[in-house]
C-alpha cells in the first residue's frame, strides 16, 4: 500500500468533506492491516509513524521519480509554440497543480502583486532590458485543472489590480507541460503541505529554476543537492550566488516577492550545474522507485 501523505490530517478544512472522509478511513485502515506501506517521503513515513503510531518496520520512504526522457529542455521553437497556444506572451514565473487552497496560490499572487507594484516608475517601452520593464511585462501563470474553493484564488488577481498579468490555463496537455517549463523565468511552487514534490523534479530537469515552500518533503529534494549540507541562498549580491532551487517559507509574501524580484531580474538558466542536475536524475529516477519498491515487496513475501 501507497500513501502519499496525511494533509487531512494537518490541514483538514483544506480538503471537502467526501475526501476528508474517505483519506482519513483508507489511510487508517491501511496503516493496522498492511504488511508494508510506501510512503512517497521521509516526511511521509514520520507522519505514519508519529500519527497512526504505525511500527518503524513496517514503513519505507520511497521517493517518486522524473522521467528525464519526458522532461528535458525544450528548444526555442517548441516553448514558441506552446507559449502561441496558450497566449502566454513575453517572460512569465509558473505553477503548475490543481487549483486550490492547499496549494497556497492566493499567498503567491499576493506576492507577485507585491513584485509587480514595488515599482513604480513609468516603464517606456523602448527600454526593454531594464528590470521595472520585465517586471511590468512578466506574467504570473497558474496551469491545473479548478479543484475545489477556488473562488477567492481566481478573484484574487483584480483585487489586487493584476488581473492582466495573471493567467490561468486551466488543464494542459502534459506534452505541452516540457515547454512550459523550458519557458518560464522560475517555476513558484508554495504549497503549504506536499507529500513529496514531484512539479519541482520536473522544472529542474527541463533546466527551470526554482523556488519552493520550505517544508518537510522539499528539504528532503533540497538536501540531497546541497553543498555540505545547505545550498546558499539567494542574496542578490551576484548572479553566481542563485541557485537552482531556493526554499522560502510558505507564508513569507515579502520573502517570496524579494526571491522572485531576483530571478526574474538577475538569474540565467545557463547557470544550474549540469553535474547537479545528472546527481538529481540519478537520485530520483523511476528506475530507482521501481528497484527499491520490488526491495520492499521482496522483504514482505519473504
Amino acid at each position: 500500500m501507497t500513501i502519499h501523505d496525511l494533509g487531512v490530517e494537518y490541514l483538514p478544512g483544506h480538503h471537502q468533506f467526501p475526501q476528508r472522509y474517505y483519506l482519513d478511513l483508507a489511510s487508517k485502515y491501511a496503516a493496522r492491516h498492511a504488511d508494508a506501506l510506501i510512503a512517497v517521503s521521509a516526511a511521509t513515513r514520520d507522519d505514519l509513524i508519529k500519527r497512526y503510531k504505525v511500527d518503524a518496520k513496517k514503513v519505507f520512504a520511497v521517493h517518486e521519480g522524473v522521467d528525464a526522457a519526458f522532461f528535458r529542455p525544450s528548444s526555442k521553437l517548441k516553448v514558441k509554440s506552446v507559449k502561441s497556444k496558450y497566449k502566454i506572451k513575453g517572460d512569465y514565473i509558473l505553477f503548475v497543480g490543481t487549483v486550490q487552497p492547499r496549494k497556497n496560490l492566493l499567498m503567491l499572487i499576493r506576492a507577485f502583486a507585491n513584485l509587480v507594484g514595488s515599482r513604480q516608475l513609468v516603464v517606456s517601452r523602448r527600454n526593454k532590458k531594464t528590470t521595472d520593464y520585465k517586471l511590468r511585462t512578466t506574467n504570473l501563470v497558474i496551469a491545473g485543472k479548478l479543484g475545489w474553493d477556488y473562488a477567492d484564488i481566481l478573484a484574487a488577481p483584480k483585487k489586487y489590480g493584476i488581473e492582466k498579468q495573471v493567467k490561468f490555463l486551466g488543464h494542459v496537455d502534459t506534452g505541452d507541460l516540457p515547454a512550459l517549463y523550458s519557458g518560464a523565468k522560475v517555476f513558484a511552487f508554495p504549497s503549504l503541505f506536499e507529500g513529496f514534490g514531484l512539479p519541482i523534479l520536473e522544472a529542474i530537469s527541463c533546466g527551470c529554476p526554482v523556488i519552493a515552500s520550505d517544508i518537510g518533503p522539499h528539504r528532503e529534494i533540497f538536501d540531497k543537492f546541497s553543498r555540505n549540507g545547505q545550498w546558499p541562498m539567494a542574496n542578490g549580491k551576484s548572479r553566481e550566488n542563485l541557485e537552482a532551487i531556493v526554499l522560502v517559507k510558505p507564508n513569507d509574501v515579502d520573502k517570496w516577492a524579494s526571491v522572485l524580484y531576483q530571478y526574474i531580474s538577475q538569474y540565467r538558466k545557463s547557470q544550474i550545474n549540469i553535474s547537479q542536475k545528472g546527481q538529481l536524475l540519478a537520485e530520483f529516477s523511476w528506475e530507482q522507485t521501481a528497484k527499491k519498491t520490488l526491495q520492499v515487496f521482496e522483504q514482505v513475501i519473504r
